[in-house]
């Protein structure tokens, strides 16, 4: 009798993991949509310097970097309040990224090729200031246009962020850099790192 009552608490226990591990990965990024418009002429636009965790080269950025994926954006960008994050700045912007390929992955996440994933891009709408806040001078991915993305995951929300703030996001259908220029924005540094990221993408 006793082993019969271990084996059910045991097998309840397992069903217990597996449920818990599903729900855990199936659950969407927890935020509260808000209206405004990113493209709006009206709304100032400014660059803030912030504490990037970036990298000195680009060799640093390929070691350092568990996810590399080339792709693209399938929607225009959202702007949410994020339930877990503090934040006194305003809301975030989240973009759906269509992945064609997977370049690195040394994480433990299942990521797969057309698969869309929720990225956290750094620049977002400031209600109180009504500006566009651009982290050391980020824009945002264009619609449609191709990308590869450095990138880490923040799992309390289950999305994934650009890593080194404008360092990891690399466009390939354009020689330009697409950072804002001001003077919290280090174009010249982060160029060169973008610029070889091109170059070695510049086929895909």
């Amino acid at each position: 009798m006793g082993k019969k009552k271990v084996l059910i608490l045991s097998i309840f226990a397992v069903f217990l993991v597996v449920a818990g591990i599903f729900l855990y990965q199936s659950r969407e990024v927890d935020v509260e949509l808000v209206s405004a418009d990113l493209n709006d002429d009206n709304v100032e636009d400014i660059v803030v310097d912030v504490s990037s965790g970036g990298f000195s080269t680009f060799e640093e950025m390929e070691a350092g970097i568990p996810i590399i994926v080339v792709g693209q954006t399938t929607k225009p960008a959202k702007l949410a309040k994020i339930s877990s994050l503090e934040s006194d700045e305003g809301s975030r912007t989240f973009t759906e990224f269509k992945i064609k390929e997977v370049v690195k992955n040394e994480s433990s996440l299942k990521i797969e090729k057309n698969a869309i994933i929720t990225v956290l891009e750094h620049e977002y709408f400031d209600q109180s200031k009504n500006a566009n806040i651009h982290e050391s001078g980020y824009q945002l991915m264009k619609q449609g246009k191709k990308y590869v993305l450095y990138l880490k995951y923040y799992p309390d929300e289950n999305f994934y962020y650009i890593a080194g703030v404008t360092q990891g996001k690399i466009p390939l259908e354009t020689k330009e850099i697409e950072i804002m220029e001001g003077k919290n924005a280090d174009v010249g540094y982060n160029s060169k790192i973008i610029k070889k990221a091109q170059e070695k993408f510049k086929d895909k």
